[in-house]
């Protein structure tokens, strides 16, 4: 059992006074690997929504705040998590419905399905893969073959970019996975969220989950090794496939006057601790 504790310091750095704010935070995601807890006192302070993709977040009211005055907000909850591996039954193309094809194998931003590298490299998957298991195999080792592990980068390059440059870290993992697997009609998305690592410590992760008929969403990590497979030590916070990419906290306020563009500031990383705790 992990205790993640999730920490925001929003700070009004403008001249005026806002009336009213509101912060949109992801919490946690629905995954077969993990059931989450959290405490009843700590729901009745904020609003608690599930929406799309199984996603959880919290809507947080933050009132005045004047110039200069900081707004801090803290939220824990607690996740029992396993390992787990998955079967992928034979299945074929066709057995996907057209609405998972059109929704989740769409080019975005990260995931350039349509880049003439990324075309040629599915014909050739397509080509040297018999069956639709093969293909997966095929995929999650030409990303494995293509990109070498290189820590945390500044920013997130994109499936053609890491295929360029031959380095990454778990994004450049992620990415180019998701977009062959959409270049060759399989759906697949992003999830992002938390690798547990020795002692107390961890670090923000990310990986990939494809659909499979009769299976489901099915994860794989190409920068961890685990192909249809999630370990005990991933906690999964956000999936994200209709959006390539989306902040896990949102602000918006209200302001009696015009202000400047970025008035308010807020802390960069909303994970202030992840500790494994007895049952």
């Amino acid at each position: 059992m992990f205790e993640v504790g999730l920490f925001s310091e929003i700070e009004n750095t403008g001249g005026i006074k806002f009336s009213e704010g509101n912060l949109r935070w992801v919490l946690f995601t629905e995954s077969p690997h993990q059931r989450i807890l959290i405490n009843k006192k700590i729901l009745s302070k904020f609003r608690h929504i599930r929406m799309e993709e199984e996603n959880h977040y919290a809507y947080v009211k933050i009132g005045g705040l004047g110039p200069r005055e900081k707004f801090v907000s803290r939220i824990s909850f607690k996740t029992v998590t396993r390992n787990m591996q998955f079967r992928i039954p034979e299945f074929d193309a066709k057995d996907y419905a057209g609405s998972l094809i059109q929704e989740y194998c769409k080019p975005k931003t990260y995931w350039e399905t349509r880049d003439k590298i990324i075309t040629s490299l599915s014909e050739q998957l397509l080509s040297a893969s018999p069956n639709m298991i093969s293909l997966l195999v095929n995929i999650f080792k030409l990303v494995q073959e293509r990109i070498s592990f290189r820590e945390k980068q500044k920013e997130r390059l994109g499936a053609v970019a890491a295929f360029k440059t031959r380095e990454g870290d778990c994004d450049e993992f992620s990415d180019l996975f998701i977009t062959l697997c959409r270049a060759c009609r399989i759906p697949a998305r992003r999830v992002v969220g938390l690798v547990f690592k020795n002692g107390n410590s961890f670090e923000n992760h990310a990986w990939a989950e494809a659909y499979i008929p009769k299976a489901g969403w099915v994860p794989f990590d190409t920068a961890l090794n685990l192909f249809a497979a999630i370990s005990s030590r991933h906690i999964a916070r956000c999936k994200m496939g209709k959006q390539s990419d989306y902040p896990t906290r949102k602000l918006s306020w209200k302001a009696h006057k015009k202000t400047e563009k970025k008035p308010v500031k807020i802390n960069d990383n909303d994970v202030e601790y992840v500790k494994q705790i007895t049952p």
